[in-house]
């Protein structure tokens, strides 16, 4: 088991995309992102390695403004 730094947690919304054939995303990664940050969301895609931006861009493109609407939906309810 790795050794768990103390760091702040960031409050805001996080969106992490992550192919699923990216090897420094295993499964040990990703249950420490989330415990580093509760609030991440995390959308893993098929058939993509580490250049997510790149192997995906449409899916990109089409999840970070839908994260943003969310966010901000959520926010405009809590008000």
């Amino acid at each position: 088991e790795g050794v768990m730094l103390s760091a702040p947690r960031p409050e805001t919304p996080v969106l992490l995309i992550v192919g699923k054939d990216d090897p420094t995303a295993n499964q040990a990664a990703l249950e420490t992102t989330r415990k580093l940050i509760p609030q991440v969301q995390i959308e893993l895609i098929d058939g993509v390695g580490h250049w997510v931006m790149v192997e995906c861009m449409d899916h990109i493109n089409e999840s970070i403004p839908q994260f943003v609407q969310n966010v901000v939906a959520g926010m405009q309810t809590k008000l």
